[in-house]
C-alpha cells in the first residue's frame, strides 16, 4: 500500500482568498490541482492541474478561457512556481539548476530565477510543510497552509477529478 501527504492552500491576492490549490505527494508521484473560487472568476481566471511523475512533468491549464498543456522543462519557464513549490513539498528542498538559485536566509528559503520575466521570486517559510509561500510576480500571491492530511494511497482513490483530458 502507498502512502501520501495531501496539503490544501489558500490562495491570497491583494488580501482577499481568491482559490485554493491542493497537492498530493507520494514516493514517486506529486499532483497539484488548483483552481480560481467562482466568486473571483469574473476578476481572474486561472484552473490547473500539474502532474509529476518520474522524471515526466505536465501542467494543464486554463487561465481566461484558454486551455494550454506544458511539458518537461517548458513548465519551469512557463509557470516556474507551480513545479517549484511541488519539489519542495516532494524532496523537502530545491536544487539550483540554470534556471534559478536557492538559498535559505534564516525561517525561509529564497527561490530567485535567473530568469525574471515571469517571476522575481519565491520565499518559502518553514521546513518540511510550508505555513506560507509567497510568489512575487506581476502581483504577489501567498499562499496559507490550510489543511495536511497523511493518506493511505490517495491515488488509488482517485483523489483528483479530471481535468481537460488529464488523469491523476
Amino acid at each position: 500500500m502507498s502512502f501520501s501527504k495531501t496539503l490544501t492552500y489558500g490562495v491570497k491576492v491583494l488580501g482577499f482568498e481568491v482559490g485554493e490549490i491542493k497537492v498530493v505527494v507520494s514516493e514517486n508521484k506529486a499532483v497539484a490541482e488548483g483552481q480560481t473560487y467562482e466568486n473571483f472568476r469574473w476578476l481572474y481566471e486561472y484552473d490547473f492541474k500539474f502532474v509529476w511523475e518520474g522524471n515526466d512533468a505536465y501542467l494543464y491549464e486554463r487561465e481566461r478561457g484558454k486551455n494550454r498543456v506544458y511539458r518537461g522543462e517548458e513548465v519551469y519557464t512557463r509557470k516556474p512556481w507551480i513545479p517549484i513549490i511541488v519539489e519542495y513539498l516532494r524532496e523537502g528542498r530545491i536544487k539550483d539548476t540554470e534556471l534559478f538559485s536557492v538559498r535559505r536566509e534564516n525561517d525561509k528559503v529564497v527561490v530567485i530565477p535567473k530568469d525574471k520575466k515571469r517571476l522575481e521570486k519565491i520565499l518559502i517559510y518553514g521546513q518540511r510543510v510550508p505555513e506560507k509561500i509567497e510568489i512575487y510576480g506581476q502581483l504577489p500571491i501567498t499562499l496559507i497552509l490550510k489543511d495536511v492530511r497523511e493518506d493511505k494511497g490517495a491515488f488509488q482513490k482517485g483523489e483528483f477529478k479530471s481535468f481537460g483530458g488529464a488523469s491523476s
